[in-house]
Parts: C-alpha cells; structure tokens; sequence
C-alpha cells in the first residue's frame, strides 16, 4: 500500500462508514454503530501502527491528481499516527456509551460523530497551516450539530459560548496565518504556508511582528486546549453535552491545542518561546492549580472531571513551554494518555449515572474496579500512562525553572484530592432509591471501557512505544536548539 493510500483511507473511511449508517435500519444503529467503529479501528491500526513504531513517514499532496508547489500536503508520521490511534479507539468508545441519543435520529447521530473522526484526522495529518486551519475549524460543525440536537437545556448558552470563543482563536489564528504567507511572498517571492519551509520565514521577521503573530497562534491553541482564564467555554460545553460529545471534546479535540503548539508554535517561534518561557510556565501552572481548586469545590461530577481535564491539560501546557524537545516529547505523550483516561472516566460516569442501586461498589463490582483504576490514571499512580507523562514533565521543568515547577507540582498532590474523593462520593453511596436492574458492566459498555484501562496501563509499563515516536516530532525540528 503506497503512502498516498493509507492517507486517503484515514481521510475517507470515516465518511463512508458514517455515511453507509445512513442505508442500514434504526433500530439496530448502535449495534451497526459500534461494529462499524471496530473494523474502522482495526484497518486505522493496520495503516498507522507501523508508523507510530518508527516506520519511515509518508507524505502526500492534497489533490494526487494536481502538481504545483502551493498545494498543500499531507504527512503521517509517528505524531499523526500516535493521535489517530487514540481517535479511533476513542471513536469506540463514544459509539460504545448508550443513552438516549440512539433512540433520537441516531442516524445522523452516527454520521456526524464519524465525520468527526474524519476531520480530526484531517487535522493530524495536516503539515500545511492553512490545511490544518481548515480541519481545525471544520470539526467543529459536526460538535455543534451534536450538541444543539441532544444536548441538556443549557445547551444554548454553551453552544453561543462555545462559538464565540472558537470563532475569536480562529479569526486570530487566521490573521497569523496570512501574515506568515505574506512575509513569505515578500522574502522569496513564493506564497507558502508549509510549516518546514517557514521555520526560516519566521527567523527572518522582525522582533515585534514575529511576537504579534506568535500571539495570535498561541490564543487560538490555548483556547482549544484549554489553558485558563480562556476555559470559560469549556464547563458549561462538557456539562450540557451528550457524554458522547463531551468524551471527543475533552479526549481528542482539545489534543487539537496541544498537537498545534507542538506541531507550529514551537518550531516557528523558538526563540519568543525561550525569551518569555518563565511566564509562558508560570501561566500553564497557574492553569493547573486553578482547575484542581475548581474541580474540588464543584458537586456536579461532570463538572468536576471538565476541570480536572484542564488541570491535566495543564501539564500539557507545561510540558510544551518548557521549551526543550525531550519536554515537548513529555507532553504529547502525556496528552495522548489523558485522552484514554479521560475517555474511560466519561463513559463510566455515564454508566454510573443509569444506575441507582445500593452501593456501587456491592453491587457493581467490576465497573467499580474499572472506574478506580481510571481514577488512579487520574492520581498518576505509578503503573499508568499518566504518571509517565506527568514525572517526565515535571523533571524537565525543573530543569527550566524550578519556580513555576513547584506551583504545578501542587496539581498532583491536589489531583489525588478531587480524583479520589469523587471515587469516594459517587461510587460507596448508597442511592436514595433501590432498583432491580442489574447493574454491573453491561456489553457495550466493556468495549468503551476495558480498552481505556488496557492502553493506560500497558503505556504506564511501556511508555517507549509512544515516546519513541513523538521524539523529533516537531516538524524535524528541535527547540532546544534555538
């Protein structure tokens, strides 16, 4: 299979499945929904394992059938793969979660959380910036299609909350854009927005506009992210979400910030990012700290983990303006372990909330079991992929700066308070009201869970896999260098 077939496949499958769906009766549409996510896990696999273990890279250009310099491309690499894989299990998960969304137009249901799929993957394989804004930008239709059709009566407010912001990063991100194909037209009289052929653009421009344009990107990807204060969007969208939605939002989509920085910031603005990473650090452990307080005083339990997804995706932050490679490596690697544990946390708080008899742990054993050892992925036990990312992140910290180290540092300790007291509070209850349905992991619900709980902990005991991969992942190019 040449490169330019395993890329059109990850680009396309997504659609035809979403759209084969649409031909096939209602009634069984999860059943169909979920099988469909499994083959399309298994072909992702068979098309981007072998890359993510350190297989050579392929590119291809948008349009195979065109040849001009300007179009832009496509490249799958260890980073692309690493993050496709974690979409497509993800995508089994989210077709794996019931609820009511199945029994109301669960055919465009399935469409459009397989046309996310598509443009998230999209968005991976994009080494060109205006492609990757296409990608960026256009996932987010199908999320705002799913969260006004079956979202909670809040869902106006979020959904105006959730755009505005989006559209504010986007114009800004857009603008830098453009700047950077200008500068590039009026240097070398080519217009280019490929990302290897700009790092040079950018070493060129003068002080001030490079810093304008640097801010522009950083805005649009800390807001995706998210970094606070520019979260606001985020509580009220994964709360009045479907839990399905807010599985994608915060497991893969917010990967979107952290897969930008990586992908652009960094090698474009090295030295902006060195010249000002102490704030840059300060700013992500200041994030983490705010989430982890948020996340303690909140009651409601989706509320909660939307927080402690910002205090992880802090670390990311983190991890990312430590402004050396091998910290840069750290984050990515922890992003893609948050994105499993984060999706494993969602579906069994769903789970939970279906069920109302005695106490969990008596009388769901195996979901307990399961939901604690997400729980310790959240605590950054030892053993779990998110302890990995986190220690390799906080030790590259401390080799930047031990100030803001320290402050981020709280956020472990602060983690394992909310982590373990939400464990403590939802599931050794004892519910106000009996029922006689049977209440352990029920068969869909091992396939949106058990495979969580198997990667984080095989990660946790292998990190090599995937750290291999991301190493030099940014475009070729090293910051640490700058």
């Amino acid at each position: 299979m040449n490169g330019f077939t395993e890329i059109e496949l990850l680009l396309l499958l997504p659609f035809c499945f979403g759209a084969g769906l649409l031909l096939l009766p209602s009634r069984f549409n999860q059943l169909f929904s979920v099988l469909s996510a499994l083959l399309y896990a298994v072909i992702c696999f068979n098309l981007s394992l072998p890359i993510a273990l350190g297989g050579n890279p392929v590119e291809a250009q948008s349009f195979a059938w065109a040849s001009s310099e300007w179009l832009p491309k496509f490249r799958l690499d260890g980073v692309s793969a690493a993050f496709i894989l974690l979409t497509a299990v993800v995508s089994l998960v989210v077709f794996s979660v019931g609820g009511k969304w199945y029994k109301e137009r669960p055919k465009l249901y399935s469409f459009l959380n397989f046309a996310i799929v598509g443009l998230l993957n999209g968005a991976f394989l994009s080494r060109d910036l205006l492609l990757f804004y296409v990608f960026f930008e256009a996932v987010f239709i199908p999320v705002i299609f799913v969260l006004g059709l079956w979202g909670s009566e809040q869902k106006g407010i979020a959904t105006l909350r959730f755009v505005l912001m989006s559209l504010v990063g986007s114009l800004l991100m857009l603008v830098s854009i453009l700047t950077l194909g200008w500068q590039s037209y009026r240097m070398t009289g080519t217009f280019t927005l490929d990302a290897f052929q700009l790092s040079s653009i950018a070493d060129q421009m003068s002080p001030v506009l490079r810093s304008w344009v640097f801010v522009g990107f950083l805005a649009a990807f800390a807001i995706k992210l998210p970094i606070a204060p520019l979260h606001s969007w985020l509580p009220d969208a994964y709360t009045s979400a479907p839990t399905p939605l807010t599985i994608w939002l915060s497991s893969v989509i917010s990967k979107l910030g952290a897969i930008g920085i990586f992908r652009f910031v960094l090698p474009l603005f090295a030295p902006v990012v060195q010249a000002h990473h102490t704030l840059l650090l300060y700013w992500a452990a200041a994030s983490i700290v705010y989430a982890s307080f948020m996340a303690m005083r909140e009651s409601n339990p989706k509320t909660m983990l939307a927080y402690s997804s910002v205090s992880h995706l802090g670390f990311v932050a983190f991890g990312l303006f430590t402004g050396s490679a091998e910290g840069a490596a750290a984050a990515m690697f922890l992003a893609v372990a948050h994105g499993f544990a984060s999706a494993g946390l969602f579906a069994v708080e769903e789970a939970r909330q279906q069920r109302s008899i005695g106490t969990l742990v008596q009388s769901a054993p195996q979901l307990s079991a399961l939901a604690f050892v997400l729980v310790l992925a959240g605590v950054s036990l030892p053993g779990t992929a998110n302890f990995v990312g986190e220690f390799l992140v906080l030790k590259d910290g401390f080799l930047a700066e031990v100030g803001p180290t320290v402050l981020a540092t709280c956020g472990v300790v602060l983690g394992a308070v909310y982590m373990l007291t939400y464990f403590q509070r939802y599931f050794f209850q004892v519910a106000k009201e009996e029922s006689t349905s049977r209440s352990d992991v029920r068969g869909f619900e091992w396939i949106a869970v058990l495979p969580c709980v198997a990667i984080i902990l095989f990660l946790g005991l292998q990190p090599n896999i995937v750290l291999n991969a991301l190493q030099g992942g940014q475009n070729g190019h090293d910051t640490s260098n700058h």
